[in-house]
């Protein structure tokens, strides 16, 4: 067992193309908090990124329990799009529970992006009522949406559960 300590999650990088059109999607269709941008390069941004000439937009997306880093390079120039699939290596999703998954589908549907699928509703097991979906951000990025069923647990970061009873 390694002996360092992880203390806390400090937030989830996202690199994007378009750093407003990102910012409306987090905080006018999601409803986030989200900071200023602020531009940041030079040498420092170099050595971090490892991205030789990095000039960065960065913007703070604050969604409960977790802070979300928007990125747009301004600089250099040679960026490529992913185009990772959610069952290829290196592919990562963000997931958020939700109150009614019904209104956040409406929301998002309003803001000109579609769901992956319809809506699926999980039948038996553990997770049984359980109802998520898939949609993308303006880049592409997956966003999972989870409705619980009435009084079910939030799973733990542990895979446990964190009811009380």
């Amino acid at each position: 067992m390694s002996t360092l300590r992880i203390l806390d999650v400090a937030h989830t990088g996202i690199t994007c193309s378009d750093i407003d059109r990102s910012i409306a999607f987090y905080r006018d269709v999601l409803g986030f908090p989200v900071t200023e941008k602020a531009r940041q390069g030079g040498e420092l941004m170099e050595q971090v990124t490892g991205v030789l000439g990095a000039v960065i937009d960065i913007a703070y997306v604050d969604a409960p329990g977790h802070r979300i880093e928007l990125l747009s390079y301004v600089a250099p120039e040679d960026r490529v799009r992913s185009s990772l699939r959610p069952c290829d290596p290196g592919f990562l999703h963000l997931a958020f529970d939700v109150e009614d998954i019904e209104v956040v589908v409406a929301a998002v549907r309003a803001a000109g992006y579609e769901p992956v699928n319809p809506i699926p509703t999980v039948t038996e097991g553990p997770a049984k009522g359980l109802r998520g979906i898939y949609t993308r951000d303006p880049d592409g990025v997956v966003i999972e949406f989870l409705e619980r069923p009435s009084g079910a647990s939030t799973p733990s970061p542990a895979g446990g559960d964190t009811s009380t009873g």
